[in-house]
C-alpha cells in the first residue's frame, strides 16, 4: 500500500483494526521484507538469558527508532526476512502478561 496511511482510528472495531494490520503486514512481509517500521522474526526465543537480552534489544531499539509515534510499528514473529515466508509461530508463547513481565523485569520505563 504504497503512500497510503493505514491507520483509521475513530470507529474501527478491534477486530476490525487486527484484520487490516494483518493484511497489511502479509502485504508488506511478500512486496518489501524488512524495513525500518516491519521488523521480521522468524522465532524469539527468550528461554536463555542471551535470547532474553536479544528479545529485549530488538523491542527497546524498535521502540526507540525514529518512526513518529503517531505511526504503527510492527514486530512480526513467524516470518522469515530473508525469504519472506510466513512460518507462523505459537501465540501462546506472546502472551501480553508474560511479554510484559520481561519488559518490567530489565526496563524503566516500560515500553
Amino acid at each position: 500500500m504504497p503512500g497510503k496511511n493505514v491507520q483509521t482510528g475513530a470507529g474501527e472495531s478491534a477486530l476490525e483494526r487486527a484484520q487490516r494490520i494483518l493484511k497489511y503486514v502479509e502485504q508488506m512481509i511478500e512486496t518489501v521484507g524488512e524495513h525500518p517500521e516491519c521488523e521480521l522474526k522468524r522465532e524469539w526465543r527468550r528461554d536463555t538469558h542471551y535470547h532474553r537480552a536479544e528479545f529485549i534489544k530488538d523491542v527497546q531499539s524498535f521502540v526507540n527508532s525514529d518512526i513518529p509515534e503517531d505511526k504503527e510499528k510492527y514486530l512480526v514473529v513467524g516470518a522469515d526476512e530473508d525469504t519472506k515466508e510466513i512460518t507462523g509461530c505459537d501465540h501462546k508463547h506472546f502472551d501480553d502478561a508474560d511479554v510484559r513481565q520481561v519488559f518490567e523485569a530489565h526496563l524503566d520505563p516500560v515500553p
